[in-house]
């Protein structure tokens, strides 16, 4: 995790853009897709791709700061995958939408429509909600569709 740690901080200057054909070999990828960030590589997602089929992340890939929708039928991460940091929380939105249609297909063994990380990293840190827990105001009923809370 040093190691990677280092890489990040050190490795800015190295950082591909998702938007730059360059980074993909002259075309970036299409929708309906499976897309691999390659390992030793960092691409900042600075725009929202179109919906792929998948997408393996054995590299890093790091969220602009800006508002973008990641669409794929699943994501599977060997390397790291960072919405933001501890030291800097991500306050734009980020949203993961998963869409995979196929309830057979199955990644690695793990099925479909998920984030899969596996022998890697997802670090996903945002602004912390005003409110970060509460009580109920009243029981719930075995059956109820609704709760109050406090």
């Amino acid at each position: 995790m040093l190691l990677l740690t280092i890489l990040l901080t050190t490795a800015l200057a190295d950082t591909l853009n998702w938007s730059d054909p360059a980074t993909w070999g002259g075309t970036k990828p299409a929708a309906g897709t499976v897309v691999t960030v390659p390992e030793n590589t960092i691409i900042r997602l600075d725009e929202s791709p179109p919906a792929l089929a998948g997408l393996n992340v054995d590299g890093v890939l790091v969220f602009d700061r800006r508002d973008l929708t990641l669409t794929a039928g699943w994501i599977m991460i060997h390397g790291r995958m960072e919405i933001g940091t501890t030291a800097r929380p991500f306050t734009q939105q980020a949203r993961l939408l998963l869409n995979a249609t196929s309830t057979s297909e199955s990644i690695m063994g793990m099925g479909t429509r998920g984030i899969m990380v596996m022998d890697g990293e997802l670090e996903l840190h945002g602004t912390p909600p005003a409110v970060a827990w509460t009580k109920l105001n009243a029981h719930g009923p075995a059956g109820a569709t609704s709760l109050t809370l406090m």
